[in-house]
């Protein structure tokens, strides 16, 4: 090869390797510039899942330019006197690169806050050592290096948001319930998010065109969800902020523009007398004797039935003339108790004692109640049996009442037997199976005997109540 042909290969690899070097920095810019405003669609999901106010969510967007900025002149000089601009390049690229793939493990506020700085001190590093790369490998090209190198970042600035916003769509709350809930608490999967939670739906009247309903101790919403395509508006109703804020995010995912979240006590549901056609309280009724709202150190909690009293009537000046009430609860005589089940407040069988008794012992070890310790030293979720439940609806203005067994329960109605006559219970009884013979034989009998003398109706473990408010048609 002669001395002329190896200097023209020579200059085509110096080439080619300056293509390389401007193509990757001006895409390491890109990077860096678009960090700056890749969060900014996640913003309002992020605010409402953590319930950051305006400023919390400023200090997030602005960390990452502010710490930028403010090192990258102190990181320049140590870089010219080190003469390791390639160095710090690679360093603070890879700091920014471990920080943004750590965000989708961010478990709060302060976390999400340190990886914004933590990617601003990477991204301080890049523009200063990136023109004095450029600028050393271009000499005779600069202006159209650093040109190029600037394309590079008002594209990332343009396209990252997009490509957030649309990540943001499709990696939704279902793949956070896989990836977070499933592992450490798979039980509750199908509490959160299964439709089939508001099958007891058939039990009361429905119209997509003018029904407003209202889900009271929401919770994640999974009741709320089931009624949605039913209703023309659902209001779900939950205390804890953050069980709100899931509602409202994924009502935005799943297009349920009719779910409007409330955040809001049992005793304080912000809304207007007579607006609503059915309501909603599964598992809730005996959470309502938890806590007085009145009471304080110098006036004693009221008693919990009169608490559940006063919820039951707000529910009642709720509903519209003519309007349902649904509620799902445990019997408090139910066999789940009988055989060792612990009750809401964390403590086996409190619900089958005398009310003073079972408060005598839950003050005696309120330390192992640890749903309710901060709450309420005292036995204050109180359950009924049937007949009690019936006189409570009826004191507190229902008529109507239809009383169900739900099977397995009421988290999972997927059996509603009517109580009314033993037929139902009868028929499910001579049905029943057991892999083994003779215990399934004897298991069939017992249960036999019970709906025939009508004594399974008072054992069930859970009930199911559709009531009826007085003014308008029943059925």
């Amino acid at each position: 090869m002669t001395p002329l042909a190896r200097g023209r290969k020579s200059a085509m690899v110096r080439t080619g390797s300056k293509a390389l070097q401007l193509t990757l920095i001006t895409a390491a810019h890109g990077a860096t510039d678009g960090g700056a405003v890749f969060f900014l669609p996640l913003l309002p999901l992020v605010m409402g899942e953590l319930g950051l106010d305006a400023l919390q969510a400023g200090v997030l967007v602005a960390a990452y330019n502010l710490i930028s900025s403010f090192l990258q002149l102190p990181l320049a000089l140590v870089s010219d006197l080190s003469g390791k601009n390639r160095v710090f390049f690679a360093a603070g690229l890879a700091v920014s690169a471990a920080a943004f793939i750590a965000f989708g493990h961010a478990q709060g506020y302060l976390s999400i806050l340190a990886l914004m700085v933590l990617a601003g001190v990477g991204a301080s590093t890049h523009h200063p050592q990136a023109v004095a790369i450029l600028a050393e490998e271009f000499a005779d090209q600069r202006g159209f290096a650093i040109g190029w190198h600037g394309v590079g970042g008002s594209l990332g600035m343009s396209l990252y948001p997009i490509v957030t916003g649309v990540a943001a769509l499709y990696v939704g709350w279902r793949q956070a319930i896989q990836e977070q809930l499933a592992p450490a608490q798979p039980d509750l999967v199908p509490y959160v998010q299964h439709p089939s939670r508001a099958d007891w739906r058939v039990l009361v009247p429905l119209a997509r065109e003018h029904t407003v309903s209202l889900d009271v101790g929401a919770g994640w919403g999974a009741i709320s969800f089931g009624l949605a395509p039913h209703v023309l508006r659902h209001y779900a109703v939950e205390r804890v902020a953050e069980r709100v804020a899931f509602i409202g995010i994924r009502g935005h995912q799943d297009g349920a523009r009719n779910v409007v979240p409330l955040r809001a006590d049992l005793h304080a549901i912000p809304l207007a007398p007579g607006s609503i056609d059915v309501i909603a309280v599964n598992g809730v009724l005996e959470w309502a004797g938890l806590v007085d709202p009145q009471a304080s150190e110098d006036v004693a909690a009221r008693n919990p039935q009169v608490l559940q009293e006063l919820f039951l009537r707000q529910l009642h000046t709720l509903l519209r003339p003519g309007g349902w009430l649904y509620v799902g609860i445990e019997n408090r005589y139910g066999r789940m108790f009988w055989r060792g089940a612990a009750d809401h407040q964390g403590l086996r069988f409190t619900s089958l004692m005398p009310r003073r008794l079972a408060n005598v012992y839950t003050r005696l070890r309120a330390h192992r109640a640890p749903r309710t310790y901060s709450a309420a030293r005292d036995y204050r979720t109180w359950t009924y049996s049937l007949s009690g439940y019936r006189k409570l609806f009826a004191t507190c203005g229902f008529e109507a009442l239809q009383s169900y067994a739900v099977v397995p329960g009421y988290n999972a109605p997927m059996q509603l037997i009517p109580l009314e006559t033993p037929g139902p219970f009868l028929y499910l009884a001579t049905r029943s199976r057991s892999p083994r013979r003779v215990l399934g034989r004897m298991r069939r009998a017992a249960h036999v005997a019970a709906r025939v003398t009508r004594l399974e109706k008072h054992l069930t473990s859970c009930y199911a109540f559709v009531a009826h408010k007085a003014g308008g048609s029943s059925r």
